[in-house]
């Protein structure tokens, strides 16, 4: 729910998940508990009185901000995690290693800096596996279709009927 919340399709949040996953050997629900906190930091921007549109950036913000991430658009709405974790993703390999450390622990903190670290070093495997979650749609329904063309489907159909006859 932290995932759509801020902007991050249901693709992409599982595509982190096999990431982080491939490089760290954790298991799913401790990555994505550590997603959960990394998303909601990077949704730091806070309603106050001192800008003219009322909001200020927070401390992970500014950060992001400092390597040329702007988690606003132009019209000053929260652009989405999917596009914010994209462009982090480009800039993140022109950084020196003390800059990604030093953007990586204030972004993600100390606890997620390992989880982080893991998505954005590994940017290809990320997109490919982005692209496995996003062509992977109706693929259990077609799957399901050659099932059902089979034999085994077609005793499936045959059972059944006759349960429906005797019922």
């Amino acid at each position: 729910s932290v995932a759509q919340a801020v902007g991050s399709s249901q693709d992409s949040f599982l595509a982190a998940i096999a990431t982080i996953e491939s490089v760290t050997r954790q298991s799913a629900e401790e990555i994505g508990n550590g997603l959960k906190t990394i998303y909601q930091r990077f949704a730091d921007i806070k309603v106050s009185g001192s800008t003219d549109d009322g909001v200020d950036y927070g401390q992970y913000a500014k950060a992001l901000k400092s390597i040329g991430v702007d988690v606003l658009d132009a019209a000053g709405e929260f652009k989405g995690m999917d596009q914010i974790l994209q462009e982090t993703q480009e800039v993140w390999s022109s950084l020196s290693d003390t800059m990604k450390v030093a953007v990586g622990e204030k972004v993600a903190g100390k606890f997620q800096y390992n989880r982080f670290a893991a998505l954005m070093n590994n940017q290809e495997y990320y997109e490919k596996a982005l692209g496995a979650t996003q062509n992977a749609d109706g693929m259990m329904d077609q799957m399901n279709e050659y099932y059902m063309e089979g034999i085994e489907g077609r005793m499936k159909i045959l059972q059944s009927a006759g349960e429906q006859i005797i019922t």
